[in-house]
């Protein structure tokens, strides 16, 4: 198959493999970086100040995957501050989109990166 095939000229080249992976880890903590800059900054600024990323618990031997995200307990505002939500009174607060554009950037730089490193 193509992806075995693939998967053996990559095992030749490891270095190039730990380079892939060394940046993926740094786009994801650049992002997690810029999303603490454009963040909402609130009363306490807490919610900016909790973006962080670290290895997704599903990486296995094939694979690796980064996540972003925002720590407790200001995890469950990221929906509410993205979207826009009611309040009690039934006022309307307009959303703050910064995770979107934060995520986009994330899979534009990979995408270039691994094009670059797929086509040579």
């Amino acid at each position: 198959s193509p992806i075995r095939a693939r998967r053996k000229e990559w095992e030749k080249d490891i270095p190039a493999v730990y380079e892939i992976l060394r940046q993926g880890s740094m786009v994801a903590k650049e992002t997690a970086a810029e999303l603490r800059e454009t963040a909402p900054i609130g009363n306490t600024g807490d919610y900016a100040e909790s973006w962080s990323h670290k290895r997704n618990r599903t990486s296995g031997k094939d694979y690796m995957s980064m996540v972003v995200y925002s720590k407790k307990p200001n995890h469950s505002l990221t929906h509410l501050l993205e979207k826009g939500h009611d309040t009690v009174n039934g006022t309307w607060v307009d959303p703050i989109p910064h995770i979107a554009p934060a995520e986009e950037k994330a899979e534009r730089w990979m995408e270039d990166m691994l094009t670059k490193k797929l086509g040579e």
